[in-house]
C-alpha cells in the first residue's frame, strides 16, 4: 500500500511489518508504538524528516520495544530528535537506530538530547539489548543517552558502535537520576566524537 505520511504508514501497519519510506521530506512528528522495521530505500542523503530551512523540528517517539529505525544505507536525515521511552510499563528492548543523520542545532524544544533512551517513573522496566549504530549526530546537549530517571530497574547489554558525533556538551551518556537501578554489561566502542 502507498500512504502520504510515515505517519499513516506506521498507523496502518501491524506488528512485525516492514515500512519502506521513498525519497522525499516529511514534516510530521512520528509515534511508534508498534513493532516495526522503518527503513528509507535511499538512504539519508535522499530522505528527510523535519526541515531545518523551515525551523521545521521533529519529534520521533518509540513507545515500544523490537523497532528498527534506519539501517546500513537505509537511514534517514532527521531534523529534531529521538526519544525512546516507555509506554505502559514495557520494557525498552530490542530497538535498534542504525544510519541515521539527526541535527539538533537551533532547536529550542530539544528535551536535551538527540537521541534519548529513558525510563522516566517508578512503574517502568529495563532499557536492555537496545543498539545505535552508524548515527552521526550534530549539536545537542548529550549526543546520545541513556537514562534512568526514578526507576529502579537497571540499564544493560545496550550497544553503542560506530556512530559520530559533533559539538554536543557530552557525547554519550549512561546515568541514573534518583534512581535504585544498574548499569552494567553495556558495549560502547567506536565512535568518533569531536568538540564534546
Amino acid at each position: 500500500a502507498t500512504y502520504t505520511s510515515i505517519q499513516s504508514a506506521i498507523d496502518a501497519a501491524s506488528p512485525g511489518d516492514i515500512i519502506i519510506v521513498c525519497d522525499g521530506t516529511y514534516n510530521n512528528w512520528l509515534h511508534i508504538d508498534k513493532s516495526l522495521t522503518i527503513i528509507s530505500s535511499s538512504g539519508s542523503a535522499s530522505t528527510f524528516i523535519g526541515q531545518a530551512l523551515n525551523n521545521n523540528y521533529v519529534d520521533i517517539d518509540i513507545t515500544t520495544e523490537n523497532v528498527t529505525l534506519g539501517g546500513p544505507g537505509q537511514g534517514f536525515d532527521i531534523y529534531g530528535y529521538i526519544e525512546v521511552v516507555n509506554g505502559d510499563s514495557d520494557p525498552i528492548n530490542g530497538v535498534s537506530i542504525v544510519g541515521n543523520t539527526i541535527h539538533t542545532e537551533g532547536n529550542e524544544a530539544l528535551r536535551g538530547f538527540a537521541l534519548g533512551f529513558r525510563n522516566d517513573d517508578y512503574f517502568s522496566d529495563t532499557i536492555s539489548g537496545n543498539t545505535v549504530s552508524g548515527n552521526t549526530i550534530y549539536s545537542a546537549g548529550h549526543g546520545i543517552e541513556f537514562n534512568n530517571y526514578q526507576s529502579e530497574y537497571d540499564i544493560n547489554n545496550n550497544t553503542v558502535t560506530g556512530n559520530t558525533i559533533y559539538n554536543c556538551d557530552i557525547g554519550i551518556v549512561f546515568y541514573n537520576y534518583n534512581s535504585e537501578g544498574d548499569i552494567y554489561g553495556n558495549t560502547v566502542n567506536g565512535n568518533d566524537i569531536h568538540d564534546c
